[in-house]
């Protein structure tokens, strides 16, 4: 029975150096990968704050995770888009330019975002890569798509998942 003991207290003492080793190693592959980006700090709390950034091995993994993490911000974003063109009573340019920035973030969700996933997977950096400007490109397209005298009632949206995908683009790059 002391044996037992003795075997599941070395256990645990092992088992929680390992988490601790673990810990640390991601937490210095964060500071490393999200250096070289444009927003080291929403690079740092996006990472931080997904529990499968525990499990990352590399830095692709990070770019697979802040990538799904764009993949969330755009889902919210076509959704307000949504729900501004259904519950508002908005017509003429203003609902045009939201359809079609609705349609831009179909896009996004649909190929863009996935797409890039598939690409990390495969290690086709490049194409990755090139998928996270397009994303970039649409989101730019949408935001200056309002002009004087119709605002933007998503820029707030517009400028979140620009900044989320210009991380991930800046993750993506890095890898060769």
């Amino acid at each position: 029975m002391e044996t037992i003991i003795h075997a599941l207290i070395l256990l645990s003492v092992v088992a929680s150096h390992i988490i601790i080793l673990c810990h640390a190693q991601n937490t210095t592959l964060i500071t490393q990968t999200c250096n070289q980006t444009p927003n080291y700090n929403l690079c740092v709390s996006t990472l931080t704050s997904d529990p499968k950034t525990r499990y990352a091995k590399d830095m692709r993994d990070l770019a697979i995770i802040m990538v799904l993490h764009a993949n969330g911000i755009a889902t919210k974003t076509q959704n307000h888009i949504f729900g501004l063109i259904r519950n508002r009573g908005i017509a003429g340019l203003e609902r045009q330019l939201l359809n079609n920035c609705y349609q831009n973030y179909s896009t996004i969700i649909t190929k863009r975002l996935i797409e890039t996933v598939e690409d990390l997977s495969a290690k086709k950096y490049d194409f990755a890569r090139d998928m996270m400007k397009d994303v970039q490109r649409s989101v730019n397209v949408c935001e200056g798509s309002f002009e004087k005298p119709v605002k933007s009632p998503i820029s707030v949206d517009n400028k979140a998942m620009f900044e989320i995908s210009g991380v991930a683009y800046a993750i993506v790059s890095y890898l060769k």
